[in-house]
């Protein structure tokens, strides 16, 4: 089996290109990291050509350098030609990684409707991020209902490295309540 992954060089999609891997896929790795841009299309096109899957990560997460521009027109534009290149190469499923900003509650924006999370609960997004997943989330099911290709949103709550857990770790020592602080 043929899949087009989309941000192979991440943090997320290095691990699933390894993965896929070993489980004896074919992977087609697309980043922007080796000049392969989402906004693109006919670049998308001619790497999906083939395809069984996509596997689609690659998005911009909204640090302090990227516009709200530049975050909308990557994160929606490049997953619409995602999607449309997935029609052409007529695949079988697409994995969407969207993300849990699109609730509006996981950093703290608003209190949770009611826990635990699940499926259901409405979207409340704030972020120019979280709204780009939330729309692109949209598209995919519009896309389904329309083409009949399956598209699966995932919604990671959040991926770090070891870094970061190591942070964590310390000043959940320090101090156990600091997650929670100024959130809930």
């Amino acid at each position: 089996m043929k899949v087009l992954v989309t941000g192979n060089q991440g943090m997320i999609g290095s691990v699933i290109e390894a993965t896929l891997k070993t489980e004896r896929f074919e992977v087609i790795g697309f980043d922007l990291a080796d000049g392969d841009d989402i906004r693109n299309l006919d670049s998308v096109r001619d790497a999906a050509s083939g395809c069984d899957f996509i596997v689609h990560l690659a998005a911009l997460l909204g640090y302090s350098d990227e516009t709200a521009e530049d975050i909308m027109h990557t994160n929606l534009l490049g997953t619409w030609h995602v999607l449309l290149a997935a029609a052409h190469a007529k695949v079988k499923r697409i994995i969407f990684f969207s993300s849990v900003d699109v609730l509006g509650i996981f950093k703290g924006e608003r209190t949770p409707d009611y826990l635990p999370l699940d499926d259901n609960h409405p979207c409340y997004p704030k972020t120019t991020y979280g709204i780009s997943k939330y729309l692109a989330e949209e598209m995919c099911r519009l896309f389904t209902n329309s083409t009949g290709i399956s598209t699966i949103c995932l919604r990671p709550p959040g991926v770090f490295d070891e870094d970061v857990y190591n942070y964590i770790r310390s000043r959940r020592q320090a101090e156990p309540e600091f997650e929670w602080k100024p959130f809930w």
